[in-house]
């Protein structure tokens, strides 16, 4: 819509008579607008997750302080009567877990081996991170929460709160990730729902989304909002990161605390909340 300004047919007394109209027409139309649902604040991304033709749940996640955070939700009616289980079995599989993969990365850390990561890498890779870095242990699987059991090297320490089993409700699995670290760090990443077999081998994607993390040189930490990715990852984004565990082809996607642990070395690490 394109507006006029003709100066030299300004009448003030005009305007000031009109006013009060156009006032209350547009509160009117914000009415109008805001009843209409077509009005509306920013909020969480929402992705549903379906498979062979049944929708499994909802994904939401949103910008949460420092980070983002959200849930995987299943449907509280048949066919999955609000339950990960019922979810994960309809789908033909045993549980659910989060792959997320940092795809960007100016300032990249070491693993627990002491190898240089470059991006794209898996967050948190198997094993964990370089205690000089962050001394959390990680199982040696690529998913996100932990699902092995706890065995922790020389200066690593467990932190019960990133297995999976205390990230799971009987209906949500909920995701959360507060990156820190020095002044001028940017990070990219994408973030996908997978569901895996019972030996916790992978056996597909389920959607997902990507988002990010700056921290300017005056310490100014901006998170970029979380958006849902149409696709799968590519094949560096997986094939050559999760290994041994990808043991089967990819379905199509659907569409549409603070990690900063006492170190010995460092500052503040980059993890899992």
């Amino acid at each position: 819509m394109s507006t006029t300004n003709n100066q030299s047919s300004f009448n003030r007394a005009a305007l000031k008579d009109r006013f009060p109209v156009v006032h209350l027409l547009g509160l009117q139309m914000l009415g109008l607008l805001l009843c209409a649902g077509l009005l509306q604040a920013a909020g969480p991304t929402t992705i549903n997750v379906t498979v062979g033709g049944n929708q499994l749940g909802v994904i939401s996640v949103n910008v949460s302080g420092t980070g983002v955070a959200g849930t995987f939700s299943t449907l509280p009616n048949p066919p999955n009567a609000g339950s990960l289980a019922a979810a994960a079995a309809l789908a033909g599989e045993d549980h659910f877990n989060w792959y997320q993969i940092v795809t960007a990365d100016n300032q990249p850390p070491k693993n627990f081996a002491g190898v240089q990561l470059a991006a794209p890498y898996v967050d948190v890779p198997p094993g964990g991170y370089a205690v000089t870095f962050d001394n959390t242990w990680g199982d040696n699987l690529p998913w996100y929460y932990d699902e092995g059991p706890a065995t922790p090297a020389v200066g690593q320490v467990v932190k019960p709160g990133l297995s999976l089993a205390n990230n799971t409700t009987a209906s949500t699995l909920s995701f959360g990730d507060f990156p820190g670290g020095p002044n001028g760090l940017t990070l990219t990443f994408k973030t996908w729902l997978v569901s895996l077999n019972a030996d916790s081998s992978f056996h597909a994607f389920e959607g997902g989304f990507s988002w990010g993390f700056s921290k300017a040189a005056n310490g100014t930490v901006t998170v970029t909002p979380p958006v849902a990715l149409g696709a799968n990852p590519v094949a560096a984004e997986y094939a050559n990161l999760i290994g041994g565990f990808a043991t089967a082809i990819p379905e199509p996607s659907t569409l549409c605390l603070l990690a900063l642990g006492a170190l010995a070395l460092v500052t503040a690490a980059r993890r899992r909340a």
